[in-house]
């Protein structure tokens, strides 16, 4: 064996110092992201599949103690939660009844709302839906005064949409209950636009290669 030309002391420096396993938060979650992309790639894992580990994913990384993700039902058009995590049985169960236009899913009527970023937006309580007080963990919770500006109330949630090649919805994250009970940071907020960009990309390169609906 040749003998190595590179400094032994330089050597160990560079392996030390840029180690592929993560040291931080940051790190962790672009460790995340790289095995999401790779798990797409796999054609033997679903749409379904991949999401439900995004899912995971969010839950653990950016301090929400609900996830839920949902989708363009390619058949018909509407738009349906397909994966949660950190919600009760009998929430999920009353979640997958519930289905959308794309119209309502960005309607501020229909749910008034306020932008957080450019694909992102906050659900306040305080124009939640009387009919949909019966799909949150915690209903009885959902009555009384904001604290403060900076509380994140049973009832608020933050929707991170999906977009497709032709700038149409495809789907969206939705996260609730983060487990300090504040309002996220700019830069989680930026992370989880940028999760739901790669998310689109996922899932449109997932629908490609099912192929077209038949009917």
């Amino acid at each position: 064996m040749a003998p190595d030309p590179i400094d032994r002391p330089f050597r160990s420096y560079l392996e030390t110092t840029y180690s592929p396993i993560p040291r931080d938060d940051q790190e962790r979650i672009l460790d995340n992201i790289d095995f999401l992309i790779e798990l797409s790639r796999d054609r033997k894992h679903s749409t379904n599949e991949v999401l439900e580990q995004l899912a995971k994913f969010i839950f653990r990384m950016f301090g929400f103690g609900e996830v839920a993700i949902g989708l363009k039902t390619r058949e018909d058009g509407f738009f349906r939660y397909v994966t949660f995590f950190g919600l009760r049985k009998d929430v999920e169960r009353n979640f997958r009844k519930l289905k959308y236009t794309e119209q309502e899913m960005t309607s501020n009527d229909a749910f008034p709302h306020v932008m957080l970023g450019k694909t992102i937006c906050i659900n306040p309580v305080e124009g939640l839906p009387k009919d949909e007080e019966p799909y949150f963990n915690r209903p009885y919770s959902l009555k009384g005064k904001r604290a403060s500006n900076d509380e994140f109330r049973e009832g608020d949630y933050i929707d991170a949409f999906m977009y497709g090649p032709g700038k149409e919805v495809v789907g969206w994250i939705e996260v609730s209950a983060p487990k300090d009970g504040k309002m996220p940071s700019r830069g989680t907020l930026r992370w989880l636009e940028l999760v739901a960009s790669i998310a689109s990309l996922i899932v449109t390169q997932k629908w490609a290669e099912e192929g077209p609906i038949r009917k």
